[in-house]
Parts: structure tokens; sequence; C-alpha cells
């Protein structure tokens, strides 16, 4: 850690789990993307959750909280009739046949739907009696066939059945969206919106074709396309509730784009309403405008006129974005108190993130190393593994995650932006590092040389040698960004314009610590003790504190060039000498990577302002500014491990703006930093 080169900040997470409040209200409120049940069509939002939901109790026979949870459900998305056949087919499944009878005829008078008629049909067959219907009709017989495979999830089946059934009879507009929803469950988007562009094509635009369109678009990722078929499908609903859900639907489309105040203009005609779907969603584009206190009290609206189910889902949401307005302990309280009881039932995937969201990290390592032992974590829950036991100070742990990582990455398991993966081997490196040691040579006048805080016993421009090599002590080495090294330094002065001292009897030597506290500033506190070795070197005591930022000053992999600045000051004293000194060095520039020669090697012409101050100089202050080149070539890396050193060439000419001539000249310097 060297003081005067600034530190990587901390990668941001890939979730939601180190994110604004928009993901922490997404991981709640719309498509999750670690979602491991098969979705049968386009679902978003509160009734998403509540119909996976609904299909796993049906899948462990739990019957009672299938019938619960599918039948709010269907009262925020009574356009889907699969929930309706879920409910049909969970009351016959827990002795209700007459309830289930009566159930499908009242759906039925709400919408003749072919697969409900056919659940009325299997209801009323005799006993013992075959479970298949004969048709005379080679289509409707295909047809049936396809209902009866997507009901059961075999979607290949019921993909080939309704591709049959909709050849057979092209002019029957049910057996095209039979066959578009075949391939929405398959998750086959790309072919189901080319069939919903056909239906389009033969039977023109209406509603429900292009209210169809609009989910395949956005569960495909396509949040644009899918608010123009939303927009459009308003035009043609048919009645009030039909324009409910397509508003509702939109308003889904244009969160997912976070176009976040488009969501509230195309809520402000439900406003009125006050009723759960409304609120959560406008909760959502609150979140996403920053105004996380009012989707807080969003969502205490929506809390009192909340299902049990839906209280879970508010309580996850709620935990989450008083975490990102500042309440971290009354966000850790809460998840500690639901974590055992409210969220009993969550998944341990949806856990871990809301741990780590919270700085549960504990909890979230845990449940991490549980899905893992799983077999279940993989892709970029790998990163966010990763980060959770960083937190925790588990350092072995969380490199070997970031390798797994870049494993999947290169293996084409998961995709990430270039510069992206690159510091994912950043954040190895740092791990990974005990030790390091620096040598530069640096040429400038006496107390205005960037990157020196000793004062040699001459004045005027002088050639120094600096030689430094530190050590991180083993778990207090490196905690989360959080560093602390040992080292043992020497300076030497090579030669000086005033004739003063040089070589060996001006060698200073020192021994000291440093400690850089915050994870995501790069502040260096420093105490050293300066002893002599030439006979024109001094005993004191140096205290220092120095502070670094910048952009840009890392090498890059995903363009050939960028641009760069970078701020680094230090104020130091010599205790036993009552001498005070100080530094400041800002640079703009823009670098350039040399791939001709190497894609390591970057080339950076930039302009420079440097200030210092010397409190045992008769002119104690001086300010220069001027245009310079610096020259880096970076090595010592591997498939993990970013390149952890390099050899680093500086020149620049100052200006004198003020103070005396120590403000203006060639200020040059040469480091290797291993």
């Amino acid at each position: 850690m060297r003081t005067g080169e600034p530190q990587q900040k901390n990668l941001k997470r890939t979730s939601w789990a180190n994110s604004s409040a928009v993901a922490a209200v997404l991981l709640c409120l719309s498509l999750p993307s670690y979602a491991q049940q098969t979705e049968e069509l386009p679902l978003s939002g509160p009734a998403y959750t509540l119909a996976n939901e609904a299909y796993s109790a049906f899948q462990r026979k739990d019957y009672a909280t299938t019938i619960t949870k599918v039948r709010e459900a269907i009262r925020q998305r009574p356009d889907v009739t699969r929930l309706k056949v879920l409910l049909i087919q969970a009351l016959e499944a827990s002795g209700q046949k007459k309830a289930a009878a009566d159930q499908v005829q009242t759906f039925l008078a709400e919408t003749n739907d072919p697969s409900l008629r056919k659940e009325l049909e299997r209801l009323n067959r005799p006993a013992g009696s075959s479970g298949a219907l004969t048709y005379a009709d080679p289509a409707a017989q295909a047809a049936d066939q396809a209902y009866r495979a997507y009901n059961s999830k075999n979607w290949k089946l019921a993909i080939a059945s309704a591709e049959k059934a909709a050849s057979l009879a092209p002019g029957n507009r049910n057996y095209q969206l039979l066959l578009i929803n075949s391939l929405s469950a398959a998750k086959n988007y790309s072919r189901a919106e080319q069939q919903v562009n056909k239906a389009i094509s033969r039977f023109g635009k209406d509603w429900e074709l292009l209210r169809t369109r609009g989910y395949i678009r956005q569960a495909s990722g396509n949040s644009e396309a899918a608010i123009q078929d939303f927009s459009e499908a308003l035009r043609f609903a048919p009645t009030n509730k039909d324009r409910r859900l397509a508003l509702l639907a939109l308003a889904d489309s244009t969160n997912n784009a976070k176009d976040y105040q488009k969501t509230l203009d195309v809520l402000e005609p439900l406003a009125h309403e006050n009723s759960y779907d409304v609120l959560t969603r406008r909760a959502l584009a609150l979140a996403g405008l920053n105004r996380k206190q009012e989707a807080l009290e969003a969502l205490a609206q929506a809390d009192r006129i909340a299902t049990p189910a839906q209280r879970n889902t508010l309580l996850s949401t709620r935990i989450g974005l008083l975490a990102d307005i500042g309440k971290k302990k009354e966000a850790q309280t809460l998840f500690a108190q639901a974590r055992d009881n409210e969220f009993r039932n969550m998944s341990d995937t949806d856990l871990a993130y809301l741990a780590a969201h919270v700085d549960d990290n504990e909890t979230a390592s845990r449940l991490f190393q549980k899905l893992d032992q799983q077999g279940q974590l993989k892709g970029k829950m790998l990163i966010d593994a990763a980060y959770a036991n960083k937190k925790q100070f588990n350092n072995q742990e969380a490199i070997e995650y970031l390798k797994r990582a870049t494993d999947a990455h290169e293996a084409g398991e998961i995709t990430l932006d270039p510069q992206y993966a690159f510091g994912l081997r950043r954040e190895t490196a740092d791990m990974v590092r005990t030790w390091g040691a620096y040598s530069s040579i640096i040429y400038g006048s006496v107390g205005s040389a960037p990157g020196s805080s000793f004062v040699p016993l001459s004045t005027g421009n002088t050639t120094q040698s600096i030689q430094e090599i530190y050590w991180r002590p083993p778990v207090i080495g490196y905690r989360n960004g959080s560093i602390f090294e040992i080292f043992a330094r020497t300076f030497t002065t090579l030669q000086s314009d005033n004739k003063g001292p040089k070589g060996l009897s001006t060698m200073q030597g020192a021994i000291g610590a440093r400690w850089k506290p915050f994870p995501t500033y790069n502040l260096i506190f420093e105490a050293s003790r300066m002893f002599p070795i030439g006979k024109h070197s001094r005993q004191d005591v140096l205290l220092r504190i120095a502070f670094s930022e910048g952009r840009g000053t890392d090498l890059r992999v995903d363009v050939p060039s960028w641009w760069m600045w970078q701020l680094y000051a230090e104020i130091g004293r010599y205790v036993q000498t009552n001498i005070n000194i100080a530094t400041l060095e800002a640079r703009a520039g823009h670098s350039f990577r040399i791939d001709s020669i190497s894609r390591n090697l970057v080339v950076t012409p930039f302009v420079a302002m440097g200030a210092s101050y010397d409190s045992s100089l008769a002119t104690q202050g001086a300010l220069g500014a001027g245009p310079g080149l610096n020259i880096r070539y970076w090595f010592r890396e591997d498939k993990y491990v970013a390149p952890m050193s390099y050899v680093d060439v500086n020149v620049q000419y100052r200006f004198k703006i003020a103070g005396d001539d120590r403000a203006k000249g060639v200020f040059a310097g040469i480091t290797l930093a291993y």
C-alpha cells in the first residue's frame, strides 16, 4: 500500500445485496434472477411470487396452502388461465370435487376459455372412465393433448402438440394462443414473439395479443418494446378491469426500464383505489427516484391491506429500504426478528441476499456456504458469496469464490464486463498479497518532489533513492480493504546541486507501521522511527497522515484509452526537531494503452499542480504547475490475479506560481513497485 498510489475501491455487487433501494424492492416485487421454478407464463410482480409458492405447495401436496396462495394470485392477475386451472386441480386434489366444479363454472361465466371447458368436462366424467376425451377433429385432439402436457409442465410435448393443432387449424385463434403460451412457459421467448407477430398479422391487433406480446418481451428483458405493447393494449382494453391490468403491466415495464417518473404517471389513474398492487409498484418507483422515505410510507400503506403472504414480501422490501436510507441498525433488528419467524419459509438464496444487504454477513456467508454444499451456488452468486466472506474477513474463502467466478467467466457460464472481470482479479490480488517492496529514484527540489517525505540535510535540487519493504501480518494485515503494514525504509541522497552531502553518508533508516482504517477511503496513518545509518543522517520520529483519491489510475482492459485524475496530499511532523511538512499534488490526463508493444504498457500525458510546505525554510510555502508524462508497465499476473507489480517512469516540468524557486523546474522519478 503505497501512500502515493490510490487503492482501487471495492467493486459493487452484481446483485441487489450491495446496491440501491431499487434493487432491494426488485427482489420482492419483480422477477428474481435466481428463481428455480419454471415460469409458465410471463408473470411479474407479487403475482409471480405467489404463483411460484402455490406451485411449490401443490408439488408437495400441501393443497390448503396452494388454494390460499393461488386465490390471491388470481385476484391480482385474473387474466391468467393457468392459475385458475391450478386452483381447480388443488380443490379436486384436496377432496373438494364439487367446489372444484362450482369454481370452474364461475370462471366460465367470466370467460369461455377452452382449457377451463376441458377441466369441466374432466370433472364431469363418470368415475373410472378414461382420462382422455375422444375428438373427431384431429386439431382438437392435438390441442387437448397440449393442454394436458401444459398442465403437467411437459413443455416439449405441449409445444409439439400445440404446433400440430395450430397447423391443422390455422384460423383457430385459441390454438395460436396455446402455442404462444407453451413457448413462453418453456422460456423460448424468441419463438413465442414470432408466433404472436404471426397471430397479429392474421387476426389483427387486439387487447389479448398485444398484452401477451408485452409479457413475452418483458420476460425476455426488452422493457422498451414491452412498454410500447402495453401502451397500445390500453387502447384496445374492452373493460375497466382489462384497462387496469394493462396499466399495472405497463408500470412493471417502466419500472424495469428504470423510467420511474413514467411509472408514477402511469399509475396516476389508479391512485384513487389505494390498492396493494398500486402501492407496491409506486413504492418501487419512489425508491428508484431516491424518494426512499416516501417509498417506505407507500409500503406501510400496502401493509395495512396486505394478506399474510404479502406482508412477508413487504417486510423484506422494507428491510432493504431501511438499509438503503442509512437506518442499518433498524434494518438489522427487523431482519433478526423475522429470520426465524416470518422468513422461515424463505429460500436460502433470498435470505442470503437479504442478510448481505443489511450487513449480517455471518448469516449470509453461512447460507452461501450451504447453497454451495447443495450445488446451488453458481454464476454471479459466487461473486456475492465472495463479498459476504470478504466482509467477514474470511479472506481465503473469498479468494476461492472469486477464483471460481473467474473460471465461470472464462468458461462462458456467466458474462461479465471485461473491466469488471479484471476488477475481480484486482480484488484477489489485494487479498493474496502478504508483502511488497518499492525502489524509487526521484529528482526535484527539496520538499517538493512528489512521493518523498524525507527532508535531506541540503537544499536545492537533489536526486534521492528510496527503498522500502513491507509486510502485512496475518489476520490484521487485510480486513475487507482495511490494511495494516509494518515497513522498513531507507533514504539516500545520490546527488545535490549545491554540493551538499551525498552518498552512503546520507543514508537514513526508518522502521514503522501504517494503517488504512477505512475500506473505501484511502486515508493512511503512519508512524516511523528514523535512525541514522550514514554520518549525515538524523534520529527522529516522523508522524504522517496521507490521503489519495483518483480515477483511471489502474490498468484498463476494456478500452484502449481513458481519462484519469489523481489527488495526493500528506502532512507530516518530525517530533524531535519540531519540523512540519506538507505536500500536495493533483494530476489530470489521458492514458493510452500501447498495445503494439504490450497490453500492459500505459503512457499518460498529464498536467499537474504541486504545492509544498516546510516550516524549517525561510520561504515555507511553494506552488507550481505544468505538463508531465508518465509511462507505466504492469507485470506479475496470472489467470486469477491482476498485475501486482509495475515499473513507473515519471517526468514533469513545473512553472512557479507562488513561493520560492523550489516550485519550478524538472521533477522526475523511476519506481519499481513489486
